[in-house]
């Protein structure tokens, strides 16, 4: 048997015809079975009238439409091709009749949300681009077209966070109550009103707390809050710039105006920082005041690289507060304006830290205080090896640049300093490379979308959808396809 097998290229030549009889029997079982209904009787008639390959056959075909179902309701990861992986087949082909119908199901639930949000992002002229490129959850824009409707039932486009806020407001102020039921637009499919029906509840409980004055709408609205996470707001960050800017004219204009009695202190703080209470919001803020320019809470990169420096304002420091260089130095405002941009920007807070601490450590070094620099080479590998390792052993961990740099025997900004001469990358940079490496790999082997988002320790499957496509330039559905 060997000898045969070895003339045919291969010693797992039986192995491999077993284990395409054992493929064989399943798909043939996986017809009869969901053509007879269970009924053995009509089972024997069938594969009777039918030869047996034509059943496997129509097995396969069973599977293939099973994989063609999305598999998670994330529109950042469908897939646009329509053909099923092979790998998934084969490896679907071995699996029981229970497990089959209980995936068919779980994908057929995904599939109904699925068409549920496009109709509703349909009706409201919202790309479906834009779900893609926002990582929308299926069932966050059912609950949100359900919501929506009850708030603005004229409304002809999405609503965004400023869009949102402003009708949440005027509802207060007309002191509309929580609705008792659910209205629903006109003209729904059943198949829409199936999924919709199922989300009611939860929208109504979400209606009665949104309209509680107790809870701010700006901490409601937050990008990473709960309340975001389960409804989906378009981005549109021209409109949020808009706002801002309009409110703090409205605030200059109320300010010009000697007669006004100066409101409550808490009030005034309130209105001046938009209701952000974050440290780059505040410190916008603070640097304008120091400028002498308009008082903002963001600050675009033009703007930011066009401040300049109040020699008699940054040096009015009150007693105690310690000493003050002014540095005039167009290199080092440049790239001050540049770490300005990152830390206000979406980059995520390690690559911010490791920016900060290289600017820190770069402008001491250019004015007089010396820090070593780790001499490059060879040795500066075997140095970092450690570093490395522990990135390699445990991507999804999110190590800080403290135990690198101890495990690399270095200072913070040396370490940083030392990826970068090493391998062009900062650390987080490099451990970012490295997951995304990973699920390549992952999703190569059919592991799912959601399990490789959660095993390589990304925050949720938007965020691993955006990243992926950031270093990939295709979403991780695209790339499996």
């Amino acid at each position: 048997m060997v000898q045969i097998a070895r003339y045919f290229g291969t010693e797992f030549l039986r192995p491999d015809l077993e284990r395409a009889r054992e493929r064989m029997v399943n798909l043939v079982s996986l017809d009869l079975i969901e053509d007879s209904g269970g009924d053995l009787g009509r089972a024997a008639q069938s594969l009777r009238e039918h030869s047996f390959l034509s059943r496997s056959k129509a097995g396969s075909d069973r599977l293939r439409r099973l994989i063609a179902l999305p598999q998670s309701s994330n529109f950042g990861f469908l897939s646009t091709t329509g053909e099923p992986d092979v790998q998934q087949l084969s490896v679907w082909s071995l699996r029981s009749h229970a497990d089959y119908r209980a995936e068919l199901e779980r994908r057929t639930g995904i599939a109904a949300a699925i068409e549920a949000a496009r109709w509703f992002a349909e009706r409201l002229d919202l790309d479906e681009n834009a779900l893609e490129a926002g990582g929308a959850e299926a069932e966050a824009v059912v609950r949100m077209g359900l919501l929506w409707h009850w708030m603005h039932p004229a409304a002809e486009a999405w609503p965004h966070a400023v869009s949102f806020e402003k009708r949440l407001s005027a509802m207060r102020r007309k002191g509309i109550p929580a609705p008792s039921r659910l209205p629903l637009p006109a003209g729904m499919p059943d198949g829409v009103a199936a999924v919709a029906d199922a989300h009611v509840t939860a929208v109504l409980a979400d209606a009665a707390r949104i309209l509680d004055a107790a809870t701010v709408p700006r901490a409601l609205l937050r990008p990473m809050g709960s309340f975001r996470a389960r409804y989906f707001l378009e981005d549109d960050a021209l409109a949020e710039v808009d706002d801002y800017h309009q409110g703090l004219d409205a605030l200059l204009e109320a300010g010009d105006d000697a007669d006004a009695a100066p409101a409550p202190a808490s009030r005034t703080w309130e209105r001046l920082t938009q209701g952000h209470e974050d440290e780059h919001s505040l410190l916008t803020l603070l640097l304008c005041l120091a400028a002498g320019v308009p008082r903002k809470t963001v600050l675009t990169e033009k703007a930011a690289a066009s401040l300049g420096v109040r020699s008699e304002v940054a040096a009015a420091v009150p007693e105690g507060g310690g000493p003050v260089r002014i540095v005039d130095d167009p290199a080092c405002h440049a790239r001050f304006a540049r770490l300005n941009a990152l830390l206000f920007s979406q980059a995520a807070p390690q690559d911010k830290e490791a920016a900060l601490i290289e600017f820190v450590g770069d402008s001491d070094a250019m004015h007089g205080l010396r820090i070593p620099a780790p001499a490059a080479g060879p040795g500066l590998q075997e140095r970092l090896r450690p570093a490395m390792e522990r990135l390699r052993d445990a991507p999804a961990d999110s190590a800080p640049l403290d135990e690198l740099a101890r495990l690399a025997g270095m200072g913070r900004y040396q370490l940083i300093r030392a990826f970068k001469a090493a391998t062009g990358m900062t650390p987080h940079a490099w451990q970012m490379n490295l997951r995304i490496n990973c699920a390549r790999a992952r999703l190569r082997d059919g592991h799912s979308l959601a399990d490789v988002a959660h095993g390589l320790g990304f925050a949720d499957q938007a965020h691993f959808q955006r990243m992926f496509k950031a270093h990939a330039g295709v979403t991780p559905g695209r790339f499996r396809a």
